[in-house]
Parts: structure tokens; C-alpha cells; sequence
């Protein structure tokens, strides 16, 4: 007996050292899976990253910085407002050629408020204009006669119809005839300054670079797929399954057995001493 107990602490101490020595092997294998895995996963980064990494490089080197804003060549605007009253209200305006803006030229007829279920509503009518209609307007602001919109539609071609809500209005509000408005704005071209650009023009500019880059990194990652083996090799590593060692387990439920033999052999010889 005494020698069969001998035996069996000496193949358990054997088991063990064969369980330390596979499970070194196997965090060895779980390393290296962990690491092909985090490979894999940085050259996807790699190749989404480097088109916007190497356009913000070129364009800060051209002089444009995504990250703050940069001066630009900027256009005036001259912006003409006539109010209900034939007042004239000029202006000179610059913008960058993102913030490019096309030209108004346009009347603006407002009807007189009405009440109607509890509110006050108007219809505005918005028509087009040319640059020489401002004489016009004038004159049928000046005029001692009502303005209606027949009289608009045989000078202006309508554009748009909106209406226009109010639960608070004054006296005079509800009281005031229809009336006519309008604006009127012409950019000047060969008139141009450097300035800091604004906040929408630099969101306008960033917005095209990076449909830009979105658009070369589509072609650029189509190219690779279509004719190198980039992203299939990347694909095939992150769909290695984790390496799961059934020697280990083996060892571990042999262990276990002769440990309860082992277990059960003393207390008989305890018993037969």
C-alpha cells in the first residue's frame, strides 16, 4: 500500500508539472491571438485614418487649418432694404466664396391681419424682382392708392406664399393696410478683402474636405480590396476563433482523480494502522 501511495504522489507531482508546462504554452498562444487580433484591428485604423491625416498635413501646409480659423479672400455684397414706409436701408457686406449666397432681388406683399379661431393670420407673397425694379416699388410705396396683390401680379412673377400666425398684436398692427416691402442684393466681384473667415465658412470648408476624404478613402479601400489581399488577411485573423487548450483540462481532471485516490488510499492505511 505504502508503495502505491509512493506511486501516486509521484505521477500527481508529474501531472502538475505537465498542467504548468501547457498552460504556459497556452497564455503563450492567448498572447499571441490578443496580439494578431489588436494588429488587425490597428491596420483597419491605418487605412481609414492616413487619407484624413495626410489631407489635414496638406492643407494646413497649404495655409488652411482645420482647427482654427484662417483668413480668405472675401466678396462684398451690397444689400439694399426698403421698408413698408419707402425708407432705404444700404449695406455692404463681405463673405467668403463658401458662404457664397445668391443674389436676392425680391418683393415681399404682406395682406392685413384677419382673425381667425382665436388668432390673427396674413399671407405674405414673395416675388422676383431685377435690379431696376427698385424705381418700381417706390412708386407703389409713395402712391396715395391701396396696394393690393392684383396690382403685384401684373408687375412681379410669385415665387412663394406663406402664412403668417400672431396672438399678440397691437392696435396699430391689426388696424395697418396692406403693404409692400423689399430687398434687394448684388455682389460685387472685383471688390474683395482678406479677412478671418467665419464660422460657417470654415464649417463649410471642413464639410467638403471631409466628404472628400470619406469619397478618396471609398476608392482607396475599394482599390486594395479589388486587387491585394490587405483586408481579406484581416479579415481572416479577426475571425480566428480564441485558442482554448483541451490538453489543460485533460490534465486537470487526471490530477484530480489520482488526487481523490490518493485521498481515499491514506485513510484505508490510516485505518488498517
Amino acid at each position: 500500500m505504502k508503495k502505491l501511495l509512493e506511486e501516486l504522489s509521484i505521477e500527481i507531482i508529474d501531472l502538475q508539472k505537465k498542467l504548468e508546462k501547457a498552460e504556459k504554452e497556452n497564455n503563450k498562444e492567448q498572447q499571441k491571438y490578443i496580439l494578431e487580433k489588436t494588429k488587425a484591428i490597428l491596420k483597419i485604423a491605418a487605412a481609414g485614418l492616413a487619407v484624413p491625416v495626410a489631407g489635414t498635413a496638406l492643407t494646413t501646409l497649404a495655409g488652411w487649418n482645420p482647427v482654427k480659423l484662417n483668413e480668405e479672400k472675401q466678396c462684398a455684397y451690397i444689400v439694399i432694404n426698403i421698408d413698408k414706409d419707402g425708407n432705404i436701408k444700404g449695406d455692404k457686406i463681405y463673405r467668403g466664396d463658401f458662404e457664397f449666397k445668391e443674389e436676392k432681388k425680391e418683393v415681399y406683399y404682406y395682406t392685413e391681419w384677419k382673425q381667425k379661431n382665436n388668432r390673427y393670420e396674413r399671407n405674405k407673397y414673395t416675388y422676383r424682382a431685377k435690379e431696376d425694379d427698385i424705381k418700381t416699388v417706390l412708386e407703389m410705396i409713395k402712391s396715395e392708392n391701396k396696394i393690393t396683390n392684383e396690382d403685384i401680379k401684373e408687375k412681379f412673377i410669385r415665387i412663394n406664399t406663406e402664412t403668417e400666425y400672431s396672438n399678440n398684436l397691437t392696435e396699430e398692427e391689426i388696424n395697418a393696410p396692406s403693404y409692400v416691402e423689399a430687398l434687394f442684393e448684388e455682389r460685387k466681384a472685383e471688390d474683395k478683402i482678406v479677412a478671418q473667415e467665419t464660422a460657417r465658412s470654415h464649417n463649410s470648408k471642413l464639410m467638403v474636405k471631409i466628404v472628400m476624404e470619406l469619397l478618396l478613402i471609398l476608392t482607396t479601400n475599394t482599390y486594395i480590396s479589388n486587387y491585394t489581399d490587405y483586408f481579406k488577411k484581416i479579415e481572416e485573423t479577426l475571425e480566428k476563433k480564441k485558442p482554448e487548450s483541451k490538453e489543460t483540462e485533460k490534465l486537470k481532471e487526471k490530477i484530480k482523480r489520482k488526487q481523490l485516490l490518493l485521498e481515499k488510499f491514506t485513510k484505508n492505511e490510516e485505518k488498517q494502522g
